[in-house]
């Protein structure tokens, strides 16, 4: 859809809805008002649950203001590029920031399980597998959100394993 300049200029915003679950990017009419009124969005975020909750569901919704480009020289189009880029591009470095707070849990995880003798369940437990002060986050998340150093050790996979042992799903 090819928007005239004056169009955009006069534009408050353009917003940008990201689904983790396809990856795909959406222009969303322009709102305001309550949000619960926002029969745009909410078409959206009905195309985008996969089969999931509205809670469970992941994504995202940009607001670019049209008036933080430049628009000298540059047709509407150019400028709605521009801010689609700087949302993929918002995207990248969120994502190098999971990337990196992944590995230093997973570094972090590492030294625990060394620190502790290298541990592997059932035969040699693990003193403080999921104890409080492993928690990762806050401590208001609901039990069965709640995340762990241990989520990330060695010893939690030998957990899992003898738990699907047990539950019969290697035959």
């Amino acid at each position: 859809m090819s928007i005239p300049l004056h169009e955009l200029s006069n534009r408050k915003a353009l917003r940008i809805a990201y689904c983790y679950q396809c990856k795909t990017m959406t222009k969303v009419e322009p709102y305001e008002g309550p949000p619960e009124y926002d029969q745009h969005l909410q078409y959206w975020i009905d195309q985008h649950l996969h089969g999931k909750t509205p809670d469970d569901a992941r994504g995202m919704v940009f607001v670019k203001d049209a008036s933080q480009f430049d628009h000298s020289g540059v047709a509407g189009d150019a400028i709605e590029e521009q801010m689609i880029e700087e949302v993929r591009a918002e995207l990248a470095e969120a994502n190098l920031e999971v990337y990196a707070m992944r590995d230093g849990l997973k570094y972090d995880a590492v030294v625990c399980h060394r620190k502790h003798g290298q541990p592997s369940w059932p035969g040699k437990l693990c003193g403080d597998y999921q104890a409080d002060q492993k928690r990762v986050g806050r401590n208001d998340v609901p039990e069965q959100y709640q995340q762990y150093l241990c989520t990330y050790c060695p010893y939690e996979e030998t957990v899992r394993v003898q738990k699907r042992w047990q539950a019969g799903q290697y035959k």
